[in-house]
């Protein structure tokens, strides 16, 4: 008898689970799994007669092949952010419970159990956007995440969804993408990452902004100290590489962001930024009003350059030429610079 009440209390439990997971399942249905990959829509700026002058794109993005990411960095990643991603269908039912234990012991949440592929539906598909828009709780959000992670598992191999993820995901201080981060912060392509900078670069996604080691050295240096902990838990590296990684300093190598070819596209770019966060510019597909009229615009650029290109023919002229001027050089431009001022005496 106690058992056939066990059994049927579980079968009831079951359908009460189904009926209440149901929309989030058929929401997740509907999301459309071809445009996981789709990165970018530009913003584009209109002047103040609404015409378009120029779009912005977040160009300290660089897709690549997961073939040129290096297995140290692959081996961060796991340990860092999903120690069962190989085995797992998109969620991690282990690490749910161990999440769920560790909070319920600290009396607060503590730890995520969030796998890669989770992260990449959340960010693919702007899940977090969405909760906000229909007023939902932060579980009703996870409960729509773990379907379409499942849903991408079975589209997609474990490669792909790595490249898909580390293509995608913010890094800080403006670098989206495993090539835009390792370029920014220490000046190489991925294949040339170490241990050191691989674990310094996975410990900025829990907290990008915060955990840069451009921003905080000191909070990414405890970050990338607990990846380096789970590296050596996993086998990745020795006992004797994880002491001496630890107290490691970690040279950095910062280049400028690129995001256009004109001051102007840059100073509206860092104002969306400042606004709305760096995910929102990432995100594109803004309108942007100005109060700019485009052929003014364009005659004082072209003015300006001309001026300054005068100035650097001149006989005797020995510093840096703008033409000469490279930005992937990560240098400060010497050039000659110059800025223009407009007045309208009729208003």
């Amino acid at each position: 008898m106690l058992l056939f009440l066990l059994i049927a209390g579980g079968a009831i439990g079951l359908l009460v689970m189904e009926g209440y997971t149901r929309p989030y399942r058929d929401r997740a249905a509907g999301y459309d799994l071809e445009r996981i990959n789709d990165l970018e829509i530009p913003s584009i700026i209109l002047d103040r007669n609404g015409r378009e002058i120029g779009r912005i794109f977040v160009q300290n993005r660089s897709v690549i092949s997961i073939d040129r990411v290096p297995e140290i960095f692959k081996a961060a990643l796991r340990a860092g952010e999903d120690q069962r991603f190989d085995s797992h269908d998109g969620v991690d039912y282990i690490g749910i419970g161990r999440a769920f234990y560790l909070n319920w012991k600290a009396g607060e949440t503590t730890q995520g159990a969030s796998t890669i592929t989770q992260q990449l539906a959340r960010n693919a598909y702007d899940l977090e956007g969405e909760r906000r828009k229909r007023g939902e709780s932060g579980m009703q959000r996870k409960i729509v995440e773990a379907f379409l992670a499942r849903r991408i598992e079975k589209r997609y191999r474990k490669p792909q969804i790595m490249e898909f993820y580390l293509n995608r995901i913010y890094f800080g201080s403006g670098y989206y993408g495993i090539r835009s981060a390792s370029l920014g912060y220490f000046g190489k392509e991925p294949e040339e990452l170490n241990a050191l900078e691989s674990a310094a670069i996975v410990g900025c996604i829990k907290n990008p902004t915060n955990l840069s080691p451009l921003n905080n050295p000191e909070a990414n240096r405890k970050s990338r100290n607990l990846v380096l902990g789970r590296m050596r838990e996993a086998g990745v590296i020795s006992r004797a590489d994880l002491t001496s990684l630890k107290t490691a300093p970690l040279p950095l190598h910062p280049r400028p962001l690129r995001r256009g070819t004109s001051h102007l596209y840059e100073r509206i770019a860092e104002s969306i930024a400042r606004e709305l966060g760096e995910d929102a510019l990432a995100a594109g597909g803004f309108t942007i009003h100005t109060t700019i009229l485009k052929e003014a615009q364009e005659a004082a650029e072209n003015s300006l350059l001309e001026s300054l290109a005068r100035a650097e023919s001149r006989p005797g002229y020995t510093r840096q030429r703008h033409d000469e001027y490279r930005k992937e050089s990560g240098k400060p431009p010497e050039y000659l610079q110059g800025a223009v001022l407009m007045t309208d005496h009729v208003t």
